[in-house]
């Protein structure tokens, strides 16, 4: 792949853009081993942790459904489908994935002030009876 055809739409737009290669199977075998891996992660943090738990709730939720999202591309890629393997998918699948990690960011911005408030939480409960 040359890196002048990232930016035609005759090479987004192809509706059957070839078999996939070596290089694009293990790339999708490396995606589904980084999804797999983070959303077992998540489910094991999600149980112990009480203060992280929203952001830990929504991480998993970005790695199962990417992890699901990778099995049919792959899928759709492998068996040559016409437009179902079509390469906009994949540019679709990878603004998602920012737009998704943009919002778990920016829930993950605003933990430092729940912490402190559990914590004045904590000292004031320590007082009543």
């Amino acid at each position: 792949m040359m890196l002048k055809n990232l930016f035609s739409s005759t090479y987004w737009f192809e509706l059957i853009p070839g078999p996939i290669g070596q290089s694009g199977k293990i790339f999708f075998l490396a995606l589904l081993v980084i999804f797999l891996v983070g959303a077992v992660l998540t489910t094991i943090y999600k149980k112990r942790s009480k203060l992280y738990k929203r952001t830990l709730i929504r991480s998993y939720d970005f790695f199962a459904a990417n992890f699901v999202l990778a099995i049919i591309f792959f899928f759709f890629r492998y068996e040559n489908l016409p437009f179902l393997s079509g390469r906009f998918w994949l540019a679709a699948w990878f603004l998602l994935i920012i737009a998704w990690l943009y919002f778990i960011l920016k829930d993950l911005k605003g933990l430092p002030e729940k912490k402190k408030e559990a914590e004045l939480q904590k000292i004031r409960e320590k007082y009543i009876p």
